[in-house]
């Protein structure tokens, strides 16, 4: 979490994060605070007025996935060759972004399409947590169906690699990563927690499951790669619905009328 002042007397105060809400002891001070997901203004509610809570939604920078080439290097480095399909998350390697759900899923899905290949992308920020889910690869008999990536910088080649996108986090603020995911036109499956059910709307642009819940996650997948006429369908009502709603420069626009509007109420403030 981050808190800021603007230059006026009234505080802004940014909220988001998977779970993060501004601490009691500052609730008193703030006159506006501005959230990344409408979907935790309720622990925020607790402290503060709704009426001081605004919206503003994370953007992304459509040209930077526009621009993105898709690497051969890195698909051959990955072993694409010899996969069927390749189902990819970004998550930095925290037990909060449901890993373990992801990789029982894959071995659902294994099932099914033998050859399928699961790419988790994140740094490894919990080094005993990726220990762990290491041993779950092995316990699953999956060696062959996961690689581990925590190399980012070719994110959006990965994407464009990719054939189905899942975000299985437990606790989720406004995703970038699954915004980036639907802009590269990929069928999403996610969590509804969070700022999840803000972008996905279940069943048209993507999916939604139910946190620590494997079976749907793969349910999900599998369906998306029986009908890849429908999935590709999905993954364009996915670009569209960032383009329309999520973009940066939509994400600007909208923090410039809250400023403004926060501006407006400082001038009319006397004490």
């Amino acid at each position: 979490m981050t808190t800021d002042s603007i230059a006026v007397s009234t505080p802004l105060v940014p909220v988001g994060g998977e779970g993060e809400c501004a601490p009691a002891s500052i609730m008193y001070m703030i006159d506006h605070l501005y959230n990344i997901a409408g979907g935790g203004e309720q622990a925020l509610f607790r402290t503060i007025s709704p009426q001081k809570v605004f919206t503003v939604h994370n953007g992304i920078e459509m040209d930077n996935i526009d621009r993105a080439k898709v690497s051969s290097a890195l698909e051959q480095r990955l072993g694409f060759a010899r996969a069927s399909h390749v189902i990819t998350t970004v998550a930095s390697i925290r037990r909060v972004k449901g890993l373990d759900t992801f990789l029982r899923a894959a071995a659902i899905v294994r099932h099914e399409f033998p050859s399928v290949l699961f790419v988790i992308a994140g740094w490894r920020n919990e080094p005993f947590y990726f220990e762990q889910l290491q041993r779950l690869v092995n316990d699953l008999g999956i060696t062959e169906n996961v690689v581990f990536l925590d190399e980012l910088d070719e994110v959006f080649s990965l994407l464009k690699l990719s054939d189905v996108f899942c975000l299985l986090s437990l606790s989720e603020g406004f995703s970038n990563a699954l915004l980036e995911a639907m802009a590269s036109r990929l069928p999403c499956v996610a969590t509804s927690v969070g700022g999840n059910p803000e972008a996905i709307e279940d069943g048209r642009n993507g999916f939604l499951v139910p946190p620590k819940d494997p079976e749907s996650a793969a349910q999900r997948i599998i369906w998306l790669l029986r009908n890849p006429e429908l999935a590709a369908r999905m993954g364009c009502a996915a670009r569209k619905t960032v383009e329309e709603r999520f973009t940066s420069e939509i994400m600007i626009g909208e923090l410039v009328c809250l400023y403004d509007h926060v501006l407006r109420a400082s001038r009319s403030y006397s004490p």
